[in-house]
């Protein structure tokens, strides 16, 4: 998966056709130009487990075979002819006005891993980054050929303060309205990343419905995106005692890198059924999350077809009906 005499934005990728999900991929045709565009990635698939497929690219070259001219079509018949479990090779060209290239990375165990880099052309480096990469010794960087060693740098330091901005509240008293005298200091609210709603005069925590704060259709900003990443990694780590521990650090590095290349992150199975639970336990009216803590969650994102989301909810229903004695149960495509 050398890509040394390559174009800055072009790498040469090896996968292996897989019987079930193929290559991993799905394409469809460029909105501007005469080729064909990697639209998703499967889950559980060839591309998924390279890490080095990300939705957006173009697919230019399939085993010496220009695709370029070729419709989504002509492309994806191409493709089926591939013998089932057989290694294809793709020329992936980023998307423009990006630079990507492969690194290969060695683990505290020694063992070698393949890593794609994905940068926006001629992006400026911060001072921060100068800093990090001048006095941050520990990770070592090899490129694809061997050739040289060079220093990873961090992207961000995420054992800074919860917020900014948090750290700047102050705790609110609040008045027992029976005898107009205070009754405690409330400091849960300076956690909050956004508005509550609630002001001085009205509470409207027992509402069911209280008006959106992201319209529905919208996306997240990159930094809103990072900063909502970054305080559910802290919720979700601090409730197992590993806020700020190793695993910590490695999880978010990968969150932030994800978010920066492709926009989002996923979730891991643990951290779904946290965030579940979670959201269940803080539900402003519902009279069953007193048993939040033994909801049991289902992953079924890796389902792309009608009959495999038939089969889930059976299962489901199934599972959550229990002959008559309920149990609590939730299901994430």
């Amino acid at each position: 998966m050398e890509n040394s005499a390559l174009s800055p934005n072009i790498i040469q990728v090896k996968l292996t056709k897989q019987p079930q999900y193929g290559l991993g991929f799905q394409l469809r045709n460029h909105t501007n130009r005469s080729c064909v565009v990697i639209s998703d990635i499967v889950r559980g698939g060839s591309a998924a487990a390279s890490g080095l497929v990300q939705a957006g690219d173009i697919l230019a070259k399939v085993n010496d075979i220009s695709l370029r001219g070729m419709s989504c079509e002509e492309a994806d018949n191409i493709l089926q002819l591939i013998p089932v479990d057989s290694q294809v090779i793709l020329l992936i060209q980023c998307e423009d006005g990006n630079t990507t290239h492969l690194e290969t990375r060695y683990s505290e165990d020694g063992l070698p891993r393949t890593v794609r880099i994905t940068k926006p052309i001629n992006q400026p480096e911060t001072f921060i980054s100068i800093i990090k990469r001048t006095f941050c010794s520990s990770n070592k960087v090899t490129d694809a050929n061997g050739d040289n060693t060079l220093e990873a740098v961090y992207v961000e330091d995420i054992f800074e303060p919860h917020s900014s901005v948090n750290t700047q509240k102050k705790a609110v008293k609040l008045i027992n309205t029976a005898n107009e005298r205070p009754a405690h200091m409330d400091t849960l609210y300076m956690k909050a990343l956004g508005n509550t709603g609630c002001t001085s005069e009205r509470c409207v925590g027992s509402m069911m419905l209280t008006p959106p704060t992201q319209l529905p259709g919208t996306s997240r900003s990159k930094t809103e995106l990072i900063s909502q990443a970054k305080d559910f990694m802290v919720q979700y780590y601090g409730s197992m005692k590993g806020e700020n521990k190793a695993d910590h650090q490695k999880r978010w590095e990968g969150v932030l890198t994800s978010i920066k290349k492709t926009g989002t992150y996923e979730l891991t199975i643990d951290e779904l059924t946290f965030g579940a639970k979670t959201a269940w336990r803080n539900a402003p009216r519902c009279i069953g999350r007193i048993q939040w803590s033994k909801l049991q969650v289902f992953d079924a994102r890796h389902i792309t077809t009608a009959r495999g989301m038939f089969e889930a909810i059976c299962n489901h229903i199934k599972y959550g009906t229990n002959n008559g004695n309920i149990r609590c149960s939730n299901i994430s495509f």
